[in-house]
């Protein structure tokens, strides 16, 4: 289950590691300016601090590397928890912009010929770029963001997945609308398990191969083995073609037309889902008479551009989102399509542009 596993570290506390294995810090260096350097960095820990090294059969290193933005690697720790870290990179010629980890900036001190700093303690992930979202109660929205510049893994090499990429981000914001009229993200809605709304990642963060491109619709209960776990795979249309669904110890692909159900624990459905012929995702509550439809965008047919939520087969929303992981700057718009339908709504979300981390939104 290696999306499911990957996302664990953006649910719950990273577990703490015995004193024989130490803790793993992740440690990110942005450039002032894009671009490879000629050479790599020479890392250089102090006693007690171990460079973290693992290398994928398929993709290679997972927790060291650079890109054109930023150079990261990391780091086990042992030993006392109060006692400074100085570290030494040395990296004649690139200037460095910030140093990160987890999801802070922190403090360094230019050298001739790098930087130095001491190395916290932080259990975050310093090399995912997300975005959380709880509001309402009954989600957690997990945006990824995506940068070219940052591509690696199974994503290194050919076409960049632009179009997946928007779609993913409008079936995520379109589910949003459609559970919330559904009633399945309010306070009452009867349960206390969360609908996780999570996108894929393209960067390789510590070795996730999050391929190919998909988003999930996560039912979240209160133990994570008993997590259920949808991958909705998403071709160059952006539409759906599978679901591929994880939960208790099995996996199943559900094709279009067959039905998937995330269920409590007595075994009571709570959602279904279906994948439709036509690359969309029908969404419905048992109890609930009302049926909602995500579907590619019906004036271009492509999932990139928006993505329609029809309520009965009628059109009802349309959600579309334009991600710039580059500024840090997500613009979505939740426009009518009935005359019973909300009032037109623009949401700008404004993050950190090298952690995620939200600045100024929902």
């Amino acid at each position: 289950m290696k999306d499911a596993l990957g996302l664990v570290v953006l649910l719950l506390p990273m577990a703490v590691a015995t004193a024989a294995e130490g803790q793993l810090v992740g440690v990110k260096l942005v450039k002032q300016t894009d671009g490879v350097a000629a050479a790599r960095p020479k890392v250089t820990l102090p006693e007690g601090c171990a460079l973290h090294r693992e290398t994928d059969p398929s993709y290679g290193e997972k927790y060291y590397g650079e890109n054109a933005r930023e150079f990261f690697f990391h780091a086990r720790l042992v030993g006392d928890v109060d006692n400074p870290r100085r570290v030494k990179v040395q990296w004649p010629g690139v200037a460095i912009a910030r140093l990160i980890v987890g999801d802070d900036n922190i403090p360094f001190q230019a050298t001739a010929d790098g930087v130095e700093f001491d190395l916290p303690r932080s259990g975050g992930n310093t090399t995912q770029v997300a975005t959380v979202i709880s509001d309402p109660p009954g989600m957690q929205m997990i945006l990824m963001h995506h940068l070219e510049a940052r591509r690696a893994g199974p994503y290194a090499t050919g076409p960049w997945p632009e179009a997946q990429i928007r779609a993913h981000f409008n079936f995520l914001l379109a589910s949003r609308e459609a559970l919330s009229l559904m009633g399945l993200l309010a306070a009452d809605r009867g349960f206390e398990q969360k609908f996780g709304l999570y996108g894929f990642e393209s960067n390789f963060p510590r070795g996730h191969v999050d391929h190919p491109p998909h988003f999930h619709i996560i039912f979240i209960p209160e133990k994570w083995e008993d997590v259920q776990v949808t991958h909705f795979r998403l071709d160059e249309r952006g539409h759906i073609v599978v679901n591929d669904w994880q939960g208790h110890g099995q996996h199943r692909q559900f094709k279009p037309g067959e039905v998937c159900e995330h269920k409590l624990d007595d075994g009571r459905a709570v959602l279904q889902m279906t994948v439709t012929d036509a690359g969309g995702l029908l969404l419905t509550r048992p109890g609930l008479a009302a049926q909602y439809t995500l579907v590619p965008d019906a004036r271009s047919g492509l999932g990139s551009t928006a993505v329609d939520v029809l309520r009965d087969g009628r059109p009802f929303l349309r959600v579309s989102a334009v991600d710039n992981a580059a500024l840090g700057k997500m613009r979505i718009v939740v426009a009518p399509l009935a005359e019973d339908a909300p009032a037109e709504r623009v949401e700008e979300l404004t993050y950190d542009p090298d952690t995620g981390k939200l600045v100024q939104g929902k």
